[in-house]
């Protein structure tokens, strides 16, 4: 038994307290497999902020504590310095597949923006912006495309940032007042492997601190599941091992006063042991693993479980021969077992993985308890065992309350006002408080939540379906309630997927939209139009043929991996 105790699988996932509910285990999905959700941010800031350091000196101290950072095992990636090549990547991408880019609403200005006159007057302003210091950045964009038609996706993809409350610094992302460098960290473990997090943070700690000794005036905080996670892991490990310890020195203390013998602790606490190896081991057979929040909560079956050799000790005492004690404490400490086991079984039934974790483990505990009990116990104690404490707590055991009116009268006076205060309990709604965070954590959180207001507002809407298609276009009907429901004032923004990630059937739509435009704009009458008013605003005869083939190109529908960009 003891073999099979030590071969099962300790899980420190708080998430396991959650209900086994469909949209939880929706939610859980998406987080345990997103690349967002397995990201720590790292702050980097003046200690004091009423004298911040300069932008220059975060980026000089962030590069520092990257290249250090990177040093530690389980660094996948860092994500520092945003890379020059993917606003080129992503405007070739957007220009080469523009139709299904495009939705039904963006035609009302297209329709527009191939009239001849605005195609004159357009030219004339791009001829002008182009001779202009900015014309380096937007040479490419007029070159691509000169009348403007992917301008409403261009809008589209700065909506996608929540907020202004982020700017870019020299490529690195920074506070919008840039008193806060922003870096992320990716691990290359789960934040559900609370081992590899502890191994993790127990060396990039050492690191911040070293760094923050070297530069005084310089702070540094990280957020993030992995450290939320390594956080609760620790400390329900240390609370669970604290909880135990004192439970099992409170008993031995206990029974040791009681009966003035110092083996009769061990003699009686061997039921306990016994049982607990045999319901670790039964969970090992049944599942390989048990919830640590389970294990801790195993504390209350310590005291039960002892009552069972209590029980036998108590028989002993009047009746000194073993076999005649097994014969009257049978039947009782059967039955009595089972109720409570069957009762600790019940909790299967219930949606927590976690309290069916502690009634497996309860269950098994007491039946291991209460057979060690009838097995072994008759095996180790001798007559006289109790004979050195006759009577003890014999003045507490034989006190009549009921002859005692005051007490009588105080029981019924006091018992309207705990039942009032009984029904002003109030269960505890925020599940936030299920997670313990240390002071640096909290700290970083509260700091985090400052700099982006809007992110601690936000709500994520999850679609889903038996395939990427399908859950796109579930997708795609969500975010129709979401136009009603900001026409409304109810929402104040939203970010949504389908506009740069559409289904087969989506695509499918904005070609055939695309296709409709250009029938009723003759696509050869507009490209004459674009180069007649090129030659007059001072443009090349060759100056637009990037965007002349991609007008003339048959567009197809993509696969989903043409958007892996995105």
């Amino acid at each position: 038994m003891l073999y099979l105790a030590l071969q099962i699988k300790i899980e420190e996932d708080v998430s396991k307290f959650f209900p086994k509910d469909k949209k939880i285990e929706s939610l859980n999905t998406v987080f345990k497999n997103s690349r967002f959700a397995d990201r720590l941010i790292f702050m980097l800031s003046s200690k004091n902020l009423s004298q911040p350091l300069s932008p220059d000196s975060l980026l000089q101290l962030a590069e520092q504590l990257t290249q250090r950072i990177n040093t530690v095992p389980g660094v996948k990636e860092i994500s520092f310095r945003i890379d020059d090549a993917l606003a080129q990547n992503l405007l070739e991408e957007i220009y080469a597949h523009l139709p299904v880019f495009l939705e039904e609403r963006d035609y009302r200005l297209m329709d527009s923006l191939v009239r001849p006159s605005v195609i004159a007057e357009t030219l004339r302003k791009n001829f002008k912006t182009l001779s202009s210091p900015s014309g380096v950045a937007l040479r490419p964009f007029i070159e691509r495309d000169p009348l403007g038609l992917a301008r409403p996706v261009w809008q589209r993809i700065q909506e996608v940032q929540v907020s202004g409350e982020y700017i870019l610094y020299d490529n690195a992302v920074f506070s919008k007042d840039l008193s806060h460098l922003i870096f992320f960290v990716h691990p290359s473990f789960a934040s559900s492997e609370t081992s590899k997090a502890r191994l993790f943070f127990d060396q990039v700690d050492p690191l911040l601190k070293e760094m923050q000794s070297l530069n005084p005036g310089f702070d540094v905080r990280y957020f993030g599941t992995h450290a939320v996670a390594a956080g609760n892991a620790t400390r329900l490990r240390d609370d669970t091992v604290l909880t135990i310890s004192i439970m099992v020195l409170f008993l031995i203390a206990f029974l040791g006063f009681f009966f003035r013998r110092k083996r009769a602790p061990f003699i009686l606490l061997l039921p306990v042991v016994v049982g607990c190896t045999f319901g670790l081991a039964m969970m090992f057979l049944i599942q390989g693993s048990i919830s640590i929040l389970a294990l801790a909560a195993g504390a209350i079956v310590l005291g039960v479980a002892v009552d069972y050799a209590l029980h036998f000790i108590s028989y002993y005492h009047y009746q000194p021969d073993a076999r005649e004690v097994i014969k009257d404490l049978l039947f009782p400490l059967t039955i009595g077992s089972a109720t409570t086991v069957l009762a600790f079984f019940s909790l299967q039934f219930v949606n927590a993985e976690v309290l069916k974790d502690f009634g497996l483990f309860a269950g098994c505990t007491l039946i291991g308890a209460a057979l060690s009990t009838l097995v072994l116990l008759p095996h180790l104690v001798r007559p006289g065992f109790l004979a050195s404490s006759p009577g003890r707590f014999a003045s507490i055991s034989s006190f009549r309350f009921d002859q005692h009116g005051y007490i009588v009268a105080g029981i019924l006076l006091l018992t309207p006002v705990f039942l009032y205060f009984a029904f002003q309990v109030k269960f505890n709604s925020d599940l936030n408080q299920l997670n313990y965070m240390t002071d640096d954590l909290r700290v970083a959180e509260k700091e985090l939540n400052s700099l982006n207001s809007a992110g601690i507002k936000s709500i994520f809407i999850i679609s889903e379906g038996a395939n990427l298609e399908e859950a796109l276009n579930h997708s795609q009907a969500a975010q129709v309630e979401l136009e009603v429901l900001k026409g409304k004032g109810v929402v104040s923004h939203f970010t949504h997927l389908t506009s740069f990630y559409p289904s087969t059937k989506i695509q499918d739509q904005r070609i055939k939209l695309w296709d409709s435009f250009w029938k009723r704009n003759n696509k050869d009458k507009v490209i004459a139009n674009l180069s007649e008013a090129g030659n007059n605003a001072g443009f090349s005869p060759s100056a637009f043929d990037r965007f002349n083939s991609m007008v003339r190109k048959e567009t197809v529908v993509l696969p989903m991996t043409s958007f892996q960009m995105f």
